[in-house]
């Protein structure tokens, strides 16, 4: 949806923390490298604790059906796993939860095993959002994320 081809603009980016001055929400991007001294090439979370998360506003209404996820990339940080929050308002917040009609189970996706690889992750059912926040729920030594959001415009 525009993760890595910009189209979803720096702006549209909010997160719960950063490490430091070079580990911004525009890093978060899917395949983003290292602009060396200017960013580390990934989103960054100051804390590593499950309050943690990183948000897209699409600005419209979207069809979200696939994350794509990496870690860091230079470092061996990534994200093992992650919950997924969305809305329409930004005033009230669901969980994501599958299990069809009934959307009883929450939601853990299985994310990344290292550092690079790309991983991704069918919403099924997929989800209707102006707004959706990924939340790291396991990781290895830092929050450590790149991303991107598939789907279509409702």
């Amino acid at each position: 949806l525009g993760m890595q081809d910009r189209r979803i603009t720096d702006l549209q980016l909010m997160i719960s923390s950063q490490y430091d001055k070079n580990a911004k929400a525009k890093s978060g991007r899917l395949h983003h490298v290292s602009t060396f001294n200017a960013d580390w090439g990934a989103w960054i979370a100051k804390y590593t604790d499950t309050s943690q998360w990183i948000s897209v506003d699409f600005q419209e209404c979207m069809i979200v059906r696939k994350v794509a996820s990496q870690g860091l990339g230079r470092k061996r940080w990534f994200v093992k796993s992650y919950t997924i929050d969305y809305t329409m308002d930004e005033a009230s917040w669901s969980e994501y939860k599958s299990g069809g009609v009934a959307k009883v189970c929450s939601s853990v996706f299985l994310a990344n095993s290292d550092d690079s690889s790309v991983v991704t992750n069918a919403l099924i059912p997929a989800v209707r959002a102006r707004f959706l926040k990924v939340k790291p729920t396991a990781w290895v030594d830092q929050i450590a994320m790149r991303l991107e959001f598939y789907g279509c415009v409702c």
